[in-house]
């Protein structure tokens, strides 16, 4: 199935799906006296890569992001042109399901269960889950999680597998939008998984004016 089937998804933008192409081979490129340096032109290897199923996109963020050689004159002015392998901003928001029709029976405002099915929490992120670890990353790249919370990046060959929480932060009222801080990546994107606390565990601290939910046990009535 694709996003548009889940409920509750809401797609903004276009998909680019930027593919990596850190194995294109650009040495077919001229090379200059002075030594191995290849030039990738407009004419050679942009024609060769777009015959190897790449797009514009493709090669504007590879340039961009990923080549430090010559670039050639034709190439260049590809480049300097916004519009020439622009890449559209894209994102993809869900929302969880809601209790079963009736609790609430208005959805903005909250049920009023029998005694004892409703606890005061506090949310905290408990962990952030790599939904796709994207490409291009480094392990400095620093991941912004709302609320405020911490976290490192724990990246493999340039993929995000995970995300170590320093501070889980705490109050959140909705899902939180993580979100990195890099130069060099594309692609990822980190799920992050609420926990929640209960306001009176002697255990945990909560900050005075911290958000509470009001927790319900829909268990039972699905």
């Amino acid at each position: 199935f694709t996003e548009d089937k889940i409920p509750g998804c809401v797609i903004q933008g276009t998909n680019p799906k930027i593919k990596d192409m850190s194995n294109f081979d650009y040495e077919r490129g001229k090379t200059y006296e002075t030594g191995i340096k290849h030039q990738f032109g407009y004419d050679g290897d942009a024609k060769w890569a777009m015959e190897e199923g790449f797009t514009e996109q493709d090669i504007r963020f590879f340039l961009t992001n990923k080549f430090f050689l010559r670039v050639g004159p034709s190439m260049r002015e590809k480049l300097d042109d916004p519009e020439w392998g622009k890449i559209p901003e894209y994102s993809v928001t869900f929302t969880a399901p809601g209790c079963p029709p009736g609790t609430p029976e208005d959805p903005n405002e909250s049920p009023d269960p029998p005694d004892g099915d409703v606890d005061e929490k506090v949310a905290i992120c408990n962990r952030i889950i790599p939904d796709d670890g994207g490409f291009g990353y480094k392990p400095e790249d620093e991941v912004i999680i709302p609320g405020p919370g911490e976290g490192e990046l724990i990246v493999r060959n340039g993929s995000i597998i995970g995300v170590k929480i320093t501070n889980p932060g705490i109050g959140y009222t909705t899902l939180p939008e993580i979100t990195i801080n890099t130069k060099t990546g594309f692609n990822a994107n980190l799920k992050p998984v609420l926990r929640f606390i209960d306001v009176n565990d002697s255990g945990f601290v909560v900050p005075l004016g911290t958000p509470t939910l009001k927790v319900i046990d829909c268990v039972g009535k699905v």
